[in-house]
């Protein structure tokens, strides 16, 4: 789970494959405010991708 969104196993293959996700749905900031993001690998750390569109 990463900040309140289960990913999927389609997400962590294409993370682990491509280094790279589609846009996703429900994460929510510590404010509780839900928000949408692309999922990036680099250099071993998963980095949020705002602009995946």
């Amino acid at each position: 789970m990463l900040l309140g969104k289960k990913l999927t196993e389609k997400n962590i293959k294409d993370l682990c494959s491509s280094g790279k996700t589609t846009d996703i749905k429900g994460f929510k900031a510590k404010s509780g405010k839900q928000f949408s993001a692309a999922l990036r690998l680099v250099d071993g750390n998963i980095e949020f991708d705002f602009n995946n569109k």
